[in-house]
C-alpha cells in the first residue's frame, strides 16, 4: 500500500513539473514559427525568458509579454491563428529601447525583451 501511495505520488510530481515547464507551447510555437527567418539571435532564446523576466518568479512577465498579453486578452487562447494576429499586433507596439517596435529590435537580431 505505502509503495502504491509513493509511486502515486512521484507519477503526479513529475506530471505537473512538465505540464509547467511549457506553459504557453502554442505561443513559443507561433513565435519561433514567425522569428525563423529573422537574424540570427532573435529568438534563439525564446525559451522561458521570452514571456518571463530573467531570473525573477514565474509570474514575472516581460514588457513585451505584457503588451502581447494586453492584445491577446484571453491567456489560455487555443487558436493558432489568434495567437499569431495577437504577435503580429503585439510586435508592433513601441518597446521601451530608444522608441523602436518590437519589430524593430527583432529585425536587428534582439529578442523583444532585450535591452541592449
Amino acid at each position: 500500500m505505502a509503495r502504491t501511495i509513493f509511486s502515486i505520488t512521484i507519477l503526479i510530481f513529475f506530471t505537473c513539473s512538465a505540464m509547467s515547464s511549457h506553459a504557453r507551447p502554442l505561443y513559443l510555437k507561433v513565435f519561433k514559427e514567425y522569428l525563423r527567418d529573422l537574424p540570427q539571435g532573435s529568438f534563439d532564446s525564446a525559451k522561458c525568458t521570452s514571456c518571463h523576466a530573467e531570473g525573477q518568479p514565474r509570474r514575472m512577465r516581460t514588457v513585451f509579454m505584457v503588451h502581447f498579453a494586453s492584445v491577446l486578452v484571453d491567456p489560455n487562447q487555443r487558436d493558432p491563428d489568434r495567437v499569431k494576429e495577437a504577435f503580429l499586433e503585439a510586435i508592433e507596439i513601441e518597446s521601451i529601447v530608444d522608441g523602436k517596435t518590437y519589430h524593430e529590435l527583432l529585425l536587428e537580431g534582439l529578442a523583444p525583451n532585450a535591452v541592449p
